[in-house]
This record gives C-alpha cells, structure tokens and sequence, in this order.
C-alpha cells in the first residue's frame, strides 16, 4: 500500500467523505519520515510531504470537495508589513502544508491578512471571497466555513491549535477581545483593496494576563463526542465539524466567558473593559452628534 493510499484510509476511517469541505491544521513531520523510511532522499521533503497530504485529501475528497487551510500573515499586523494574497508567505509555524497550498492552481485567498485563509476547490471562492476585510465574524471566511457544514481535520496536531475558537469568541462578545482596525495595504488576487481591514484581537496589557489554554475545550468536546480519530501507523488525525464546535464553544462561553483562558483576565477598575459608568455625554460628543444630526437633515 502506498503512502497515499494509507493517508486516504486513515481519512476515510476518520469521517472524512466525498463532497467534504475540510478545513485542514496540519503538521507534515510524520510524513517526511515515512518518506525517508520509503528511500526518498532527494528534494524538498516537507514539499514532498505535504503533496502527498494534499494529494490524499483531494483523491478522498473528490470533484465536489474543497480544502482550505490557515494562511495567516502576522508581518502585516506586528510590522504593518504590506499583503499580497498571491505572494505574501504564510506564518512558519503554520507548518509546511499551508505554505504549499499557496501553489494550488486556482487557490482563493482571504483579505484579512492575519487571520487569511486559503482554499482550493468546489467552494474555494465562496469561503474566501467574502468581499470584506473582516478577520471573524459573520462576513468572515470562518462563518462560510460553518454555513458550509465544513469539517476541521487536525493531522498530527490536536485541536488546542484551533484557530476557529476566536471567531465563536467574537460571536459570544468575550470582553478580553476589541477589534483592531489596521492601515497597511492589502492587494487580493484580484487586485488591491481599499475596504476596511478590522479583526478581533486580544488585549495585550500585561496587567490583564490573557493567556490562551484550550485544554478545557479539547476535554469537553472529547466528552460531547464530537471528536473522530483515527491513525495511519503511529500519526493521529482528528475531525471536527464547525457546527458541533460552534454549538459546543457558545454554550460553554455563555457560561464562563473565559472559558478559553488559563484564568479570568486581571482587569482594572477603571480602565477599559472595565472603565466603569461613562457618566454624562461628553459636551464635544454631543456637539458632534448634533453637527452630523444636521447634516443628514439636509
């Protein structure tokens, strides 16, 4: 049996099925030593392997199916570095296969570009071609992912690298995240974009000690079944689909909106979130609503 052919058997024994969109984290280490085990040498072998998982995905998934991935460029929001959806790499630690997707013929690509995400495939477009710059929320590539019934498959990852959990976070209005508006140009592949980019961030004050832990998540959503696993030899796989992460991610976090934290934030009295009454409206706010009040009016 070939390498492939073992990938496409472990998919299936996972749930993963013709037609599927599967949205894939991946880690590719595995794969370059069952090719280093077969006498592959020569080339790139993290290219190599992560072909081969593509390969078996796109085999197992068929004509109707879809594969998308994290294309994340953080350059753009540390460093205000420009994106370009055709030539901007992905973030390393995404691992190999997602880098590898940026060469698949007809590939679509997000426009928030710390939060991009990038397909191939039957739904490729209606995934990332919201038309906004909006990282989570409802006109994100993540709220097409769950229209979609897509799945998660984690392949020698778990799901404590579920990027997923943010956009449910703004869903829910967690009050440890604000939404960043950023400035640098952003060129999609059909050509620049001159909308607003704006995604869900984190607060970063030291004092508030945000720190992400999804532990609890991968214990509970084991415990609510909605996890499928599998093996090929040695390498886990695991599925989720959007919509039981979703359901499962909402109800926990209307019940502890930190849920998704090592511990509830330290914020300060006084200070934003937690700034308190705001008191009477601010005489210049109410002056610039008046002004704008009357220019509508005429």
């Amino acid at each position: 049996m070939t390498l492939e052919s073992k990938i496409e058997e472990a998919l299936h024994a996972a749930g993963i099925a013709a037609g599927d969109t599967v949205f894939v984290h991946s880690a590719v280490r595995g794969l370059v030593l069952s090719l280093l085990a077969e006498g592959r040498r020569d080339g790139n072998l993290v290219e190599a392997a992560a072909e081969v998982l593509h390969s078996a995905i796109s085999t197992t998934l068929g004509a109707n199916g879809t594969i998308a991935s994290p294309a994340f460029f953080y350059e753009y929001g540390r460093y205000g570095t420009p994106f370009d959806a055709a030539t901007s790499p992905t973030d390393k630690r995404l691992g190999g296969f997602c880098s590898w997707m940026l060469n698949v013929p007809g590939m679509r690509r997000s426009l928030c570009p710390t939060v991009s995400v990038i397909a191939s495939g039957k739904n490729a477009s209606e995934i990332c071609d919201t038309g906004t710059g909006f990282g989570y929320g409802s006109m994100s590539p993540w709220q097409r992912l769950v229209d979609l019934d897509a799945k998660m498959l984690f392949w020698e990852c778990t799901p404590r690298m579920m990027t997923f959990v943010h956009h449910v976070e703004v869903l829910a209005g967690v009050p440890h995240t604000y939404n960043k508006v950023y400035d640098a140009p952003v060129t999609g592949l059909d050509g620049p974009f001159d909308g607003p980019v704006v995604s869900a961030v984190r607060y970063l004050d030291e004092d508030f000690e945000i720190v992400y832990e999804l532990a609890r998540f991968t214990t509970a959503a084991t415990e609510a079944g909605i996890v499928r696993t599998a093996k090929m030899g040695s390498l886990n796989l695991q599925v989720i689909g959007f919509r039981d992460a979703e359901a499962l991610l909402l109800e926990k976090l209307s019940q502890d909106p930190y849920f998704l934290l090592v511990k509830p934030p330290v914020f300060t009295p006084g200070k934003i979130p937690f700034d308190g009454g705001s008191g009477a409206v601010n005489p210049k706010l109410r002056h610039v609503a008046e002004k704008v009040s009357v220019e509508v009016k005429e």
